[in-house]
């Protein structure tokens, strides 16, 4: 596995993370050289999409082959070109932001009835100072900051276009949408943004057209200058979010309103070729108390996942199979994962706690990105009579597409947005996502440690998702401890 060739342990400091990457990325590149006409072998890994990091420029990184941009059955380029202006002989690679960006609003994505109010095809705007902004002929700009990977993408993305929505359908505001790579501290492309943009652009066909470093430009940092200096910087940093601190949208769509509304303010003048509004707002991440599924429909449409590829989906689930997702946030990120509270149930409390509704017999599958941290989970679920099916070979495009292929139920940490939208995504007619109460989470974080949920108003989701609240296997041992000393000490007491 990749966690073993890398040495990577709980005790490695955190820029252990990026060599692994980097080795995953190298050795994944030699096993697609030495086995490119079998497209079925399960040791295809994201990195295979793409360079060696090492090797490509932040500035601009090679696209995806041709062939893996299309759908197996498909023999022509223009599914990996929705709307383009012209098929003939062109591929992705040759498309020009213009181009990747023609509208596809006219194509049925499911063989159902098109979506007409689903705009995917935010195409490039010039704004004149003459026309308010938020019109149809000059747009709000969304800038979209991605982050992460594959799940991080696409709950960014997912934030972005439901605030587009809101504004368009509920606020008569027209908005486009701009993404923005991850950036590293010294200001250039991140290592790990090319993983999340090839995993999209390889399995989400709606996300091919997107151009995922639209935002990396000079003229994003003269608007953030500008801005801050017209509106203050109260009303910027509520519009420009800053981190991942939870705003309320409800707060952000009024100070918009009150922005474009106000006519004592003096609209700074744009130059002619500006393709980012005064204002704009910069989506990070949206508060939990709304769990966007108003556009439930929406967003399944926005997300559909090519499950006729094998580099995106290999295996799936059996019809009575369970899958267990182990995230193993601690072996990629054992320090800032603590800080952060990404700590997973034990081997014991997965089987005990989490499956206790499963017994001898029950078929369960088991996916995980580190197979060594995940053979304890396997070992300990076999002990207790379960069926196990283990899948640390599937690469992360492969697992995901597993996941949603499952029918009867999900099981992960809440915090993984990963198995979050694999469960929000899936067929699945039931998904349990944990939160985990331990003495480390309650120090940090309050009694009841991380607990992750959404209080969810599509009767659909509401019926299908679960979030928990587990002890940790320590902390089940505290309690039992303070339990045994209370009922002493009411003995005593009876006693004297």
């Amino acid at each position: 596995s990749a966690y073993t060739q890398s040495g990577l342990d709980f005790g490695k400091p955190q820029n252990a993370t990026r060599d692994w990457f980097t080795s995953w990325n190298n050795n994944a590149l030699s096993n697609m050289t030495s086995s490119s006409s079998n497209t079925t072998s399960s040791t295809f890994s994201i990195a295979e999409k793409t360079k060696p990091i090492s090797n490509v420029s932040t500035m601009e990184k090679n696209p995806l082959p041709k062939s893996t941009l299309l759908d197996p059955e498909s023999t022509s380029p223009s599914d990996s070109n929705v709307g383009a202006p012209d098929n003939s002989n062109t591929t992705s690679s040759n498309l020009s932001i213009a181009e990747k960006t023609t509208s596809i609003s006219n194509v049925s994505m499911t063989g159902k009835a098109p979506l007409s109010n689903l705009s995917l095809s935010d195409t490039e705007s010039t704004f004149t100072s003459d026309s308010k902004v938020g019109s149809p002929d000059n747009p709000l700009t969304i800038v979209i900051q991605l982050s992460g990977e594959m799940g991080n993408h696409l709950d960014k993305i997912a934030n972005g276009y439901y605030l587009k929505w809101i504004l368009e359908e509920e606020c008569n505001i027209t908005a486009r949408t701009m993404l923005r790579p991850q950036l590293d501290n010294k200001g250039s492309i991140s290592y790990k943004a090319p993983y999340g943009r090839e995993s999209l652009k390889l399995c989400f066909p709606n996300m091919r057209h997107l151009d995922f470093k639209e935002g990396f430009s000079l003229e994003f940092k003269d608007r953030e200058k500008e801005q801050g200096e017209w509106l203050g910087p109260e009303t910027h940093n509520i519009l420009h979010q800053r981190n991942e601190d939870e705003i309320k949208i409800d707060l952000r769509i009024e100070t918009l309103k009150n922005v474009l509304s106000t006519k004592t303010l003096t609209h700074p003048v744009l130059p002619p070729n500006a393709t980012i509004s005064l204002p704009y707002i910069l989506v990070n991440k949206l508060d939990a108390s709304d769990p966007k599924d108003r556009y439930n429909e929406r967003l399944r449409e926005l997300f559909r996942f090519n499950l006729t590829n094998p580099l995106c989906c290999q295996e799936r689930a059996i019809n009575d199979e369970v899958a267990v997702h182990i995230r193993s946030f601690l072996p990629e990120m054992p320090r800032r994962g603590m800080k952060k509270g990404y700590e997973e149930l034990s081997p014991n409390q997965t089987v005990n706690a989490l499956l206790q509704n499963y017994g001898r017999g029950d078929k369960v599958a088991v996916l995980g990105r580190f197979e060594e941290f995940v053979q304890p989970y396997v070992d300990r679920m076999k002990e207790s009579g379960l069926d196990v099916r283990q899948l640390t070979n599937l690469t992360g495009e492969q697992a995901f597409g597993f996941l949603l292929t499952t029918e009867l139920e999900i099981f992960g940490i809440a915090k993984s947005t990963y198995v979050q939208w694999a469960a929000y995504l899936s067929n699945a007619s039931k998904a349990t996502l944990y939160s985990i109460r331990s003495p480390w989470t309650r120090n940090q974080f309050g009694e009841e440690g991380t607990f992750y949920q959404y209080n969810f108003t599509d009767p659909e989701l509401r019926e299908k998702m679960h979030f928990k609240l587990f002890n940790s296997e320590v902390q089940e041992e505290i309690d039992k401890n303070h339990s045994l000393a209370r009922l002493n000490n009411q003995t005593m007491n009876k006693t004297l």
